[in-house]
Order: structure tokens, then C-alpha cells, then sequence
């Protein structure tokens, strides 16, 4: 047997470890409610899901999920895997039962596949794994045929980049357009994912006292800086601090989500708490 890969430092593996973070993501819907179930037994039960399906990367031990997240509610969850391989792999995994309940196992909104270009980079600090269904990182679940699986690490056609992040007048608030579809909007179990998604991502940027995002059709009147046309389509994320909306909208700003570049600004206190006022989707 061939002598194994030394192992890669530990700044080159720290850093592609973040930068493939959104790579090796999996959201996680339709949990089970009301059976005390935690971050750390979610990320148990894909790993002996994993193993026991034989979908882990054997060539490494240890577990394949590396950390597990559950939203405000409890509804969805996010799953870490330690290899871009193994989280495509647990796509095979999709609609498979946890108390009662069929999961959605999906790709997050945010997902990113990794250019073509890293992909010697993270052979050499082992995140891209191989596994049966995704040999070298290759996702053969969405080829067309079996004799042409498309690779995993391709960019889509990158959208069109935004100006720079305005922080002169920073406020608690922070407006986030760029996000929604008005077939979205439209759809209030989309709105509530969408909503306890936004949550749990600026939530690691300090204490959050709102968030909502008002119904279509919804605006105050002309001249009070919640006209319809500023406020639709938008999600408004009340931070405690203006430092800790500041943070999340440094990192945001310019974020592919679904394909497009989410665009963060600062959003008035006083408009802010007249807009709570009006139909609006919320979680808080």
C-alpha cells in the first residue's frame, strides 16, 4: 500500500477549511419538533447515517460531520462535513426519517461550489474527500448520465459585483435586499425558512431584537421613507449594537445568495420601528 499524504499545515488547511465552508454545508429541513433534539445529536445521526450508507470518505478516520446547528425554532438545522465529497454524499440522504419526520437534505441558499482552480489546493489539505458518489470531489447525484458525471467544482457566471459597503451612517438596522423573489414573498413558509436562515447567519454577529420583511404591497406613506418601492423584497435585521450590525454587513454585503449578490445599506431606528407596525413576516 502506498505511503499516506503528509498532512497540510496548519494554516493552509485552516484557511481553505473557511474558504470551503459554504461547500461543505447542508441545510437541513422538516426536523421534528418537540423531542428535545440538539445541534450535537443531528450531527450524530448523519454520522452513523453516513457510515452505515457507506457514503463517508473511508480513507479517513474519524467522523465525516464535523459540526451541526439548529435554527431559532428548531424546524432546520445546518450540517457540517469535513470534505466536500461527504456533504455531497449526504445528499443521497435526502428524505431519510428522524422521529417520525422525512428530512429535506439540500443544498443551503448560500451554497458555493469551489473553482476549478482550488481543486489541487484542497486535495493537498484533504477537504475534498472522495467517496462512491462523489469520487474526487465530483457530484455524480446530479449528472445527467452515468458516463458524464459534471464536476462539483465549476463557478457559475459571477453576477454583477455591487458598489462598496457604506458604514459612515451605520445603524442597528440592516436593510438586505437582492435576496427575495416575489414568488418567495408570496410564500409564507418560504418567508419563515428564509427569515430563521437570515437569523441564524447574522446572529454570529451579535444579539439580534428583530427581524422581518413586509408583506408585497406593503409601504407607509409617501415622504416617510418606508414607501413601498424601499422597503418590498427586503429582509431588516435589528441588531442590539450598531457595531454588530456594522460586522454582519461587512460580511454580507456582496454574499451570493441563490445566485445573486445580496446587497446590505443601514436602515433608519425610528422607520425601523414604524415599519414593525405594518404586515410584515417576522422572527424575532
Amino acid at each position: 500500500a502506498s505511503a499516506a499524504a503528509p498532512p497540510a499545515p496548519p494554516a493552509l488547511q485552516q484557511n481553505v477549511m473557511g474558504l470551503s465552508r459554504r461547500a461543505r454545508r447542508l441545510h437541513i429541513g422538516n426536523l421534528p419538533q418537540g423531542v428535545g433534539l440538539t445541534g450535537e445529536m443531528l450531527k450524530s445521526f448523519f454520522n452513523a447515517a453516513l457510515v452505515s450508507a457507506n457514503l463517508h470518505d473511508t480513507s479517513k478516520e474519524g467522523d465525516p460531520a464535523i459540526d451541526a446547528m439548529l435554527g431559532t425554532e428548531g424546524k432546520f438545522g445546518f450540517v457540517e462535513f469535513r470534505t466536500i465529497a461527504e456533504a455531497t454524499s449526504c445528499l443521497a440522504l435526502n428524505n431519510i426519517e428522524l422521529g417520525g419526520k422525512q428530512l429535506r437534505v439540500e443544498r443551503p441558499r448560500d451554497y458555493a461550489p469551489m473553482p476549478e482552480a482550488m481543486t489541487e489546493e484542497l486535495k493537498k489539505a484533504g477537504v475534498l474527500g472522495n467517496t462512491t458518489v462523489a469520487p474526487d470531489g465530483k457530484d455524480l447525484l446530479s449528472a445527467p448520465s452515468a458516463t458524464a458525471p459534471q464536476p462539483l467544482l465549476s463557478l457559475p457566471p459571477p453576477p454583477a459585483p455591487l458598489p462598496p459597503l457604506q458604514t459612515a451612517n451605520a445603524t442597528p438596522v440592516v436593510s438586505l435586499s437582492n435576496m427575495l423573489t416575489r414568488e418567495d414573498a408570496a410564500n409564507p413558509e418560504e418567508m419563515a425558512d428564509i427569515l430563521e436562515d437570515t437569523k441564524a447567519e447574522c446572529a454570529k454577529h451579535g444579539q439580534i431584537l428583530a427581524v422581518l420583511s413586509p408583506h408585497l404591497g406593503i409601504g407607509g406613506a409617501a415622504g416617510s421613507g418606508i414607501e413601498n418601492a424601499a422597503v418590498e423584497m427586503r429582509v431588516f435585521v435589528r441588531f442590539a449594537t450598531t457595531d454588530a450590525a456594522v460586522a454582519c454587513a461587512k460580511e454580507l454585503h456582496g454574499k451570493q445568495f441563490d445566485g445573486k449578490h445580496v446587497n446590505a445599506s443601514f436602515f433608519s431606528e425610528e422607520q425601523f420601528a414604524t415599519l414593525q407596525g405594518l404586515p410584515c413576516y417576522s422572527c424575532s
